[in-house]
């Protein structure tokens, strides 16, 4: 996993993105840091393969704590054509 935002220290915080590949699916979570853990909103992307035109995303979303998903979270699919499904 790479992560591309701000640093205290060593420690991750602000805004920030967290980018990885594993198993064959792509990751990118999007959301704020704080104590080099995940807090507040944050929205991830996960898709399988390689990004194209006609590619499906998981999408959850919501509050975290901590590192920790808290309170309800939003979760469906999109994809790139403009279709997306969503539960929460």
């Amino acid at each position: 996993m790479i992560y591309y935002g701000d640093y205290n220290g060593n420690a991750r915080v602000g805004h920030g993105y967290w980018i990885g590949y594993y198993n064959g699916n792509n990751h990118l979570d999007e959301g704020e840091w704080v104590n080099d853990k995940p807090n507040g909103y944050h929205s991830i992307k996960e898709w399988y393969n390689l990004l194209v035109e006609s590619a499906t995303y998981r999408v959850l979303s919501g509050n975290v704590v901590d590192g920790l998903w808290d309170g309800e979270m939003q979760w469906g699919f999109d994809n790139t054509t403009g279709t997306s499904v969503s539960w929460g």
